[in-house]
């Protein structure tokens, strides 16, 4: 059984209930803004100007929405305490927490994936060359031999995969070790 890591009553964590959720919402609207203002002049641009988007394009914008989701998950998590310590959580709002950060894993690795595959087919735009095309595709091919199994092994370590997000269930789940490996791996 997978249990959260909390000290017991009488070891309070060091530095006391501190909440770093406001710090997370000022970084994730930062980066979002960022985000929205530069594919918001790229979808201008290769729509709107010059009328030659391309495939890097459409899955730039998956990438986005992706990301937006993931990022809104864990926003949302906030609410239930992402950014504080387990500790100080009622067992209730640990689950909703971490449920939300679990959940919103498989939308971030799908947006670094993608995103990277956005790249490759921009890249592939510039370039005639053969072997640039056969190297591309090759490295896309490998982000989803590689990123699918991870985002399929986050959720199957555990049965069933709710036991994740909540200790009260019966189940069991892999040793951590082989998910965090894999995970090292895929980085």
């Amino acid at each position: 059984m997978i249990y959260f890591p909390q000290p017991p009553p009488s070891e309070v964590p060091a530095g006391g209930d501190q909440d770093k959720a406001p710090m997370l919402r000022a970084i994730i609207g930062a980066e979002l803004g960022v985000c929205a203002v530069v594919i918001g002049a790229r979808i201008y641009t290769r729509f709107r100007l010059a009328r030659n988007a391309g495939m890097d394009d459409w899955i730039m914008i998956a990438t986005f929405i992706c990301a937006l989701t993931g990022s809104i998950m864990n926003l949302v998590g906030m609410e239930y305490g992402i950014g504080r310590h387990v500790y100080y959580l009622s067992p209730d709002n640990a689950i909703k927490a971490t449920r939300l950060d679990w959940l919103a894993q498989a939308f971030v690795i799908t947006a670094l994936t993608i995103g990277k595959i956005s790249v490759a087919f921009f890249i592939l735009r510039l370039s005639n060359t053969r072997w640039h095309t056969w190297f591309l595709h090759a490295v896309n091919v490998t982000l989803v031999i590689i990123n699918v199994p991870l985002i399929v092994l986050t959720y199957a370590q555990c049965k069933p995969a709710a036991l994740l997000w909540d200790p009260s269930l019966e189940g069991y789940c892999w040793d951590p070790i082989h998910q965090g490996t894999f995970a090292i791996f895929q980085g």
